[in-house]
């Protein structure tokens, strides 16, 4: 209400259940675990992981198609080489 007595409808803003923020922090952390474990094993070892995923049940096979090494992934992997190797 405004001092001159009217009622004054102001729409609320609409947030989201999950903070941007957080699904950042998600998609971060999911990268980095993609390239310690692409860092950790190589890339041929890891490659070999991911095809055997690929010749399983429908559910493997999304999880081969997520896990598959990108340019990200790979990225991460060669500057964990640098700081862990």
């Amino acid at each position: 209400m405004r001092s001159d007595g009217l009622v004054v409808m102001k729409p609320q803003r609409i947030r989201s259940a999950i903070p941007a923020k957080v699904l950042v922090l998600c998609l971060l952390g999911f990268f980095g675990f993609k390239a310690f474990l692409l860092s950790h094993l190589g890339p041929s070892a890891y490659e070999t992981r991911v095809e055997s995923l690929n010749q399983g049940t429908p559910v493997e096979q999304a999880g081969a198609w997520i896990m598959q090494a990108d340019l990200l992934t790979e990225f991460m992997a060669s500057q964990l080489n640098k700081v862990l190797f």
